[in-house]
C-alpha cells in the first residue's frame, strides 16, 4: 500500500486477493511499524489511493477502523460526497506535511456519532459540533498509533479548528484570538481548511475565496506584531505577584489570561502602566466577588 501511494505501483490483483487470508498476521507487526509504514503512505504522491486500498485489503478496519463509520453517511448540499471520500478526496489535496494530512484524514472521524437529520433541509444530516468531540477523538488515534506528544497535540488542534468560516464581519479582536489559538500552527490550519474545502467537490472557488480573504486579514494583522501569547505581555507572572501581593498559584495564570484577553480586544493596552491598572482592577472585583466568611 505504502508502495502504491509513494511511487505510483498498482497493486497486483492476486496480491490484493490474498491480503485478506493473513490480516490476523498484523497482530504480531508492532504499532511502530504500522505507524511507520502509515506515514509514508499518508506523504505519498496518492495517499488516498494508499488508504482505499486499505480498506479493500480490510487493514483499514483493523488499524483505523474509525474511518469506515463515515463509509456510505451522506452529508449535505456543501458536500457530493459522503463523509469517507470527501476524507480521501481531501488527503489528496492536501500538503505533504505529516500533520497537515494527519488532520486532514482525520478532521471529520466524529461525524459519524454526532449527525441528525436536518430541520431545515430534508433528507440531508448535520453534524454540529464534531470538530471538538472529533479533536479528542483524533488526539487518541495519534495515541494510539504512537504518534510523538507533540504531533497528537497539533492535530488535536488543527481538527478542532477547522471548521471554520470566515465572514468580513469578523472584529479585528475576532481575528487576533484565532491567532492566538492556533499560534504557530497557522499556516498548517489554512493547510487543512484548504484541502477540507477541495474535497467538497461543491461551492469550492467561493469558499476559497473566504479563506484567502481571511488569510491576507491576519497577515496584516500580523504585520504590526500583536501580543498574541502571555510571554508577550508588558508584565508577567511576578510583577503579578507583586501587584496581587500572592505567591505562585493558579490565580496567577487567570490574571494573565485575564491581561491577554484584554490585549486581543485592545493591542493598545499592551504598555505595564495600563496592564498594572487593569490588573488592581481586576484583582479588587475578584476580591469583592469573594462571599464573606460567616
Amino acid at each position: 500500500m505504502r508502495f502504491a501511494s509513494t511511487l505510483g505501483f498498482r497493486l497486483e490483483r492476486r496480491t490484493r486477493r490474498a491480503i485478506p487470508a493473513f490480516l490476523d498476521r498484523l497482530e504480531a507487526v508492532a504499532v511502530e511499524r504500522i505507524r511507520q509504514e502509515l506515514q509514508k503512505l499518508l506523504l505519498g504522491s496518492r495517499p488516498r489511493y494508499g488508504v482505499e486500498l486499505l480498506r479493500r485489503t480490510g487493514i483499514l478496519a483493523r488499524i483505523l477502523p474509525e474511518l469506515l463509520e463515515g463509509l456510505g453517511l451522506r452529508q449535505n448540499r456543501w458536500h457530493r460526497h459522503d463523509v469517507y471520500h470527501h476524507v480521501l478526496r481531501a488527503l489528496d489535496a492536501a500538503a505533504p506535511d505529516l500533520v497537515v494530512r494527519l488532520a486532514v484524514l482525520l478532521h471529520d472521524i466524529d461525524k459519524p456519532t454526532t449527525v441528525a437529520p436536518s430541520t431545515k433541509w430534508p433528507g440531508e444530516n448535520t453534524f454540529y459540533g464534531h470538530e471538538v468531540s472529533g479533536a479528542r477523538r483524533a488526539k487518541a488515534i495519534c495515541q494510539r498509533l504512537r504518534f510523538s506528544g507533540r504531533i497528537a497535540d497539533e492535530v488535536q488542534l488543527l481538527v478542532r479548528e477547522h471548521q471554520f468560516v470566515y465572514t468580513e464581519e469578523w472584529s479585528d479582536a475576532a481575528v487576533r484570538r484565532m491567532l492566538a489559538r492556533v499560534g504557530d500552527s497557522f499556516d498548517r490550519l489554512l493547510e487543512v481548511r484548504r484541502a477540507d474545502i477541495l474535497g467538497h467537490g461543491r461551492n469550492e472557488e467561493e469558499l476559497l475565496a473566504n479563506l484567502h480573504a481571511l488569510e491576507r486579514r491576519a497577515r496584516a494583522l500580523l504585520e504590526s506584531r500583536p501580543a498574541l501569547r502571555i510571554r508577550d505581555l508588558a508584565v508577567d507572572g511576578r510583577d503579578v505577584m507583586r501587584e496581587l501581593g500572592i505567591g505562585p498559584s493558579p490565580r496567577v495564570g487567570e490574571a494573565l489570561r485575564y491581561l491577554l484577553e484584554q490585549v486581543l480586544e485592545d493591542p493598545s493596552r499592551n504598555d505595564r502602566e495600563t496592564l498594572l491598572r487593569l490588573l488592581e482592577e481586576w484583582g479588587e472585583a475578584a476580591d469583592g466577588s469573594k462571599a464573606p466568611e460567616a
